[in-house]
């Protein structure tokens, strides 16, 4: 029988660090030498450009957590030091919900149906939650939520191509959503 090895969580941390590292040239020269950024892509609905930002936008997303000098965290916003990944995404709902209480509702056309609530620094989101009183119901495609969400596609386009749509009681807290929630 082999020997089984501890899981070493420093060791973890550095090895993703690296592999995160390395991996951006490769991403890079892949997007510089393909022909046509707007050719459809192996995911549906999804050009090239946009499996390659959605990519990139990823790999800001997690260096920023993973990152402990802070370097990509533009707002101030993560606590300082070497601290796990939920501990340092639970510290941006906390700042930047402070003080704030709405609830939405959020349609993905093919997918799940969640209930956002914010409540004075916290954030809870549950998926086919029961009815209740939302402020704003959301209802967009899949792929024009995550473009506009990692500020790849601007918002305007993605309503004009009747991607996304907001609606309820209070329909213009659509756009506090994107500022609650931290993006790369």
């Amino acid at each position: 029988m082999g020997t089984v090895t501890g899981f070493d969580p420093v060791t973890e941390h550095e090895r993703t660090r690296a592999a995160l590292a390395a991996a951006v040239p490769r991403l890079v020269r892949l997007l510089r030498d393909a022909p046509d950024l707007d050719e459809a892509s192996g995911v549906p609905v999804w050009t090239v450009g946009d499996v390659g930002a959605h990519l990139a936008a990823v790999y800001l997303a997690y260096t920023s957590v993973v990152s402990d000098d802070g370097a990509m965290d533009r707002d101030g916003l993560l606590p300082p030091g070497d601290v796990p990944f939920a501990e340092r995404i639970a510290a941006l709902d906390k700042k930047k919900a402070r003080g704030v209480r709405i609830a939405f509702d959020l349609v993905v056309k093919g997918g799940p149906r969640l209930a956002i609530v914010v409540d004075d620094g916290t954030m809870t989101v549950t998926r086919d939650a029961p009815s209740r009183a939302y402020d704003c119901r959301l209802t967009v495609a899949p792929t024009a939520f995550l473009l506009v969400s990692f500020r790849r596609m601007p918002v305007w386009q993605a309503i004009a191509r009747g991607r996304m749509r907001a609606g309820g009681r209070r329909p213009w807290l659509a756009p506090r959503l994107g500022r609650l929630v931290a993006t790369p």
